[in-house]
Protein backbone atom coordinates (compact mmCIF):
# COMPACT_ATOMS: atom_id res chain seq x y z
CA UNK A 1 0.00 0.00 0.00
CA UNK A 2 1.07 3.47 -0.62
CA UNK A 3 0.41 5.01 2.80
CA UNK A 4 4.13 6.05 3.43
CA UNK A 5 4.48 6.90 -0.46
CA UNK A 6 1.42 9.09 -0.02
CA UNK A 7 3.16 10.96 2.76
CA UNK A 8 6.66 11.11 1.88
CA UNK A 9 5.34 12.82 -1.55
CA UNK A 10 3.69 15.48 0.62
CA UNK A 11 6.27 16.53 2.45
CA UNK A 12 8.80 16.07 -0.72
CA UNK A 13 6.27 18.67 -2.25
CA UNK A 14 6.38 20.92 0.59
CA UNK A 15 9.40 21.15 1.07
CA UNK A 16 10.61 21.83 -2.25
CA UNK A 17 7.90 24.31 -2.37
CA UNK A 18 8.78 26.23 0.99
CA UNK A 19 12.41 26.60 0.76
CA UNK A 20 12.19 29.91 -0.69
CA UNK A 21 10.00 31.26 2.09
CA UNK A 22 12.11 29.09 5.02
CA UNK A 23 13.62 31.99 6.34
CA UNK A 24 10.75 33.88 6.72
CA UNK A 25 8.12 31.48 7.85
CA UNK A 26 10.06 28.22 9.25
CA UNK A 27 8.26 24.89 8.81
CA UNK A 28 8.44 22.02 10.98
CA UNK A 29 6.89 18.58 10.02
CA UNK A 30 4.26 16.12 11.97
CA UNK A 31 6.12 15.15 14.95
CA UNK A 32 9.53 15.72 14.20
CA UNK A 33 12.33 17.36 16.41
CA UNK A 34 11.31 21.69 15.99
CA UNK A 35 13.14 24.51 17.53
CA UNK A 36 9.90 26.64 17.49
CA UNK A 37 11.08 30.11 16.71
CA UNK A 38 11.10 32.67 19.57
CA UNK A 39 9.54 35.54 17.00
CA UNK A 40 8.07 35.43 14.13
CA UNK A 41 5.49 33.22 12.42
CA UNK A 42 6.00 29.44 11.48
CA UNK A 43 4.69 26.62 9.95
CA UNK A 44 4.02 22.95 10.78
CA UNK A 45 3.14 20.81 8.21
CA UNK A 46 0.60 17.70 8.55
CA UNK A 47 -1.02 15.01 7.02
CA UNK A 48 -4.20 13.64 7.80
CA UNK A 49 -5.06 10.07 6.35
CA UNK A 50 -8.98 9.28 5.61
CA UNK A 51 -10.87 6.41 4.52
CA UNK A 52 -10.34 4.58 1.23
CA UNK A 53 -12.99 2.47 -0.58
CA UNK A 54 -12.52 0.10 -3.83
CA UNK A 55 -13.88 2.59 -6.83
CA UNK A 56 -13.71 -0.06 -9.28
CA UNK A 57 -15.06 -3.80 -9.86
CA UNK A 58 -13.40 -6.36 -9.60
CA UNK A 59 -12.91 -9.98 -8.84
CA UNK A 60 -11.47 -11.69 -5.34
CA UNK A 61 -7.66 -12.38 -5.94
CA UNK A 62 -7.35 -9.55 -9.02
CA UNK A 63 -6.19 -6.05 -8.68
CA UNK A 64 -8.79 -3.07 -8.49
CA UNK A 65 -8.86 0.58 -8.22
CA UNK A 66 -8.88 2.11 -4.66
CA UNK A 67 -8.97 5.30 -3.59
CA UNK A 68 -7.84 6.94 -0.02
CA UNK A 69 -8.91 10.42 0.69
CA UNK A 70 -7.32 13.18 3.16
CA UNK A 71 -6.26 16.21 3.91
CA UNK A 72 -3.40 18.60 4.13
CA UNK A 73 -3.08 20.97 7.24
CA UNK A 74 -0.19 23.33 7.60
CA UNK A 75 -0.89 25.57 11.08
CA UNK A 76 0.31 28.71 10.87
CA UNK A 77 1.53 30.33 14.16
CA UNK A 78 1.56 33.99 14.12
CA UNK A 79 2.13 35.94 17.22
CA UNK A 80 -0.04 38.69 17.96
CA UNK A 81 2.64 40.79 18.82
CA UNK A 82 4.30 42.99 16.08
CA UNK A 83 3.92 45.44 13.23
CA UNK A 84 1.38 42.94 11.13
CA UNK A 85 -2.04 41.89 11.60
CA UNK A 86 -1.99 38.81 12.36
CA UNK A 87 -4.96 37.44 9.89
CA UNK A 88 -2.89 39.69 7.23
CA UNK A 89 0.37 37.31 7.91
CA UNK A 90 -1.82 34.32 7.65
CA UNK A 91 -3.36 35.06 4.90
CA UNK A 92 0.13 35.87 3.07
CA UNK A 93 1.18 32.39 4.69
CA UNK A 94 -2.29 30.57 3.11
CA UNK A 95 -1.46 32.02 -0.43
CA UNK A 96 2.12 30.48 -0.32
CA UNK A 97 1.14 27.17 0.51
CA UNK A 98 -1.56 27.21 -2.11
CA UNK A 99 0.91 27.94 -4.46
CA UNK A 100 2.80 24.82 -3.26
CA UNK A 101 -0.33 22.18 -2.99
CA UNK A 102 -3.66 23.81 -4.71
CA UNK A 103 -4.85 21.73 -7.49
CA UNK A 104 -1.55 20.18 -8.07
CA UNK A 105 -1.19 15.97 -9.46
CA UNK A 106 1.70 14.13 -7.80
CA UNK A 107 2.75 10.69 -8.77
CA UNK A 108 3.98 8.43 -5.99
CA UNK A 109 6.82 5.83 -5.86
CA UNK A 110 4.19 3.20 -4.96
CA UNK A 111 2.27 3.99 -8.50
CA UNK A 112 -0.73 5.85 -7.31
CA UNK A 113 -1.18 9.17 -8.11
CA UNK A 114 -2.38 11.90 -5.43
CA UNK A 115 -4.45 14.30 -6.44
CA UNK A 116 -4.68 17.88 -4.31
CA UNK A 117 -8.09 20.32 -4.77
CA UNK A 118 -8.35 23.92 -3.48
CA UNK A 119 -6.60 25.09 -0.65
CA UNK A 120 -8.98 27.02 2.56
CA UNK A 121 -8.21 29.16 5.60
CA UNK A 122 -9.72 29.24 8.61
CA UNK A 123 -8.46 30.74 12.30
CA UNK A 124 -8.19 27.86 15.33
CA UNK A 125 -9.46 29.50 18.87
CA UNK A 126 -7.27 26.44 20.21
CA UNK A 127 -4.05 29.20 21.38
CA UNK A 128 -5.52 32.10 21.60
CA UNK A 129 -6.73 30.95 24.71
CA UNK A 130 -3.04 30.59 26.77
CA UNK A 131 -2.46 33.41 27.13
CA UNK A 132 1.01 32.64 25.00
CA UNK A 133 0.56 35.95 22.48
CA UNK A 134 0.33 33.36 19.42
CA UNK A 135 -2.82 32.72 16.92
CA UNK A 136 -3.29 29.71 15.15
CA UNK A 137 -4.50 29.39 11.20
CA UNK A 138 -5.91 26.15 9.62
CA UNK A 139 -4.38 25.94 6.21
CA UNK A 140 -6.43 22.94 4.19
CA UNK A 141 -5.73 20.97 0.77
CA UNK A 142 -7.72 18.11 0.47
CA UNK A 143 -6.45 15.45 -1.93
CA UNK A 144 -7.50 11.94 -3.12
CA UNK A 145 -5.32 9.09 -3.57
CA UNK A 146 -5.77 6.26 -6.50
CA UNK A 147 -3.96 2.89 -6.55
CA UNK A 148 -4.55 -0.02 -7.89
CA UNK A 149 -4.39 -2.91 -4.89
Amino acid sequence: MGFDAELRALEERFAAGWSAHATTFPAAYGDAPFKIPQTGAWVRLSVAQGGGEQIELGSVGVPAMHRFSGIVFVQAFVPQAGSARPDRVAAQIADLVAGVFQRRILSLSSGGTLRLYSTSLGRSPLLEKTGSGTLQYLIQTPYDRDEVA
